[in-house]
C-alpha cells in the first residue's frame, strides 16, 4: 500500500521543459535543470513509468541521472531490454561510440524486433550513448539490461499452454534485486512501461507489479508522467496486421496519477523512432 506520505507526493506537480535530446551530457559538468523532491533523492530504486516510444520521457531519465552523479551519487540505469542484451551494452559503454560500435550493439533481436514497438527508440539508445559520454567524464554510471533473456523462459509443456504476465513481472523484479544486492552504494533508476511501474499488490491477472515487488524489499519511488495530446511511435491493430509508426496519443487521464508516488507534468509529448535507421 502506498503511504500518506508518498499519496501527498503524488500531489505533486514538476513543470518540465526539455530542450534536447543530449540533456545527459550537455556539459563537462553534468548540470540537470529539473527540481528533486527529497523522497526521491533519499529513495534506493526509483522506478519510472512510461509510455514507450516518445521523446520527453526517456529524455526526463537522463536529466534524473544526470542529476544523482552531479551530486556524487553512483548510479545504475535499468532499462526494458532482455538480460541476454547486456554483453554488447557493456562493451558499446567502454568504445568510442563511433559507426562500428553502434552497429555492433543494434545487431540484435532486441533493436530490430522492438524497432517498431518504441521499446528499441533512438531515445532509448540515446541514454545509453549519454551514459557512455558521462563515463568517459569520469563519472560513476552503468546501464544495465533486466528484462528476461529469451533462454530464461521455461519451455512449453504444450502448445496449449497459456501466458502468465506474473512470472514476467518477478523474473524483472529479481533482475533488478539482483542489481540492487551486488551494488548496495548505487542508486537505481528504473526505466519501464507505465503498467509495470505500477505499485500495485494484485491485479486483475493475479500478480504482483514489478514496482510492488521491489518496495517490498527497498525504499521505491514510483513516477509517472502527465503530458497533453501529441505522439509517440508505436503500433495499433491486430498482430497480423499492425499499422506501425507516428500515433496521436491522448492527453493524460490523470493530472496526478492515484498509482503513483509522483507525477511529472510535460509540457508536450514527441514521437521517438528507431533506433535503427537514426544513427
Amino acid at each position: 500500500m502506498i503511504d500518506k506520505k508518498s499519496i501527498i507526493l503524488g500531489i505533486l506537480y514538476l513543470v518540465f521543459n526539455l530542450v534536447t535530446t543530449n540533456a545527459f551530457a550537455n556539459s563537462n559538468n553534468c548540470e540537470s535543470n529539473i527540481a528533486i523532491p527529497d523522497n526521491v533523492s533519499n529513495s534506493r530504486i526509483i522506478v519510472i513509468g512510461e509510455n514507450h516510444g516518445t521523446v520527453e520521457m526517456p529524455e526526463y531519465l537522463s536529466q534524473l541521472g544526470c542529476y544523482f552523479v552531479s551530486s556524487g551519487k553512483q548510479v545504475l540505469i535499468g532499462l526494458e531490454i532482455g538480460a541476454s542484451e547486456q554483453v554488447r551494452i557493456n562493451s558499446y559503454l567502454q568504445s568510442d561510440g563511433d559507426s562500428i560500435d553502434k552497429s555492433n550493439l543494434f545487431d540484435s533481436r532486441f533493436w530490430e524486433h522492438g524497432r517498431n514497438f518504441g521499446v528499441a527508440s533512438h531515445a532509448i539508445f540515446m541514454i545509453i550513448e549519454n551514459c557512455r559520454q558521462l563515463r568517459k567524464q569520469g563519472y560513476d554510471i552503468s546501464i544495465f539490461a533486466y528484462d528476461g533473456a529469451e533462454s530464461a523462459w521455461p519451455v512449453k509443456l504444450s502448445k496449449k499452454e497459456s501466458y502468465w504476465s506474473g512470472y514476467r513481472e518477478a523474473l524483472m523484479g529479481l533482475n533488478i534485486e539482483l542489481r540492487a544486492r551486488l551494488y548496495p552504494e548505487h542508486t537505481l533508476i528504473i526505466f519501464t512501461g507505465d503498467v509495470h511501474a505500477r505499485r500495485r499488490p494484485k491485479s486483475d491477472k493475479n500478480h504482483e507489479s514489478m514496482a510492488y515487488y521491489l518496495s517490498e524489499r527497498f525504499k521505491t519511488h514510483t513516477i509517472t508522467f502527465s503530458h497533453p495530446a501529441g505522439e509517440s511511435w508505436g503500433c495499433t491493430g491486430p498482430i497480423d496486421n499492425m499499422n506501425c509508426g507516428r500515433l496521436k496519443t491522448n492527453k493524460s487521464k490523470f493530472a496526478n496519477n492515484p498509482e503513483f508516488d509522483t507525477t511529472i507534468q510535460l509540457m508536450k509529448l514527441t514521437a521517438s523512432p528507431p533506433a535503427l535507421g537514426q544513427q
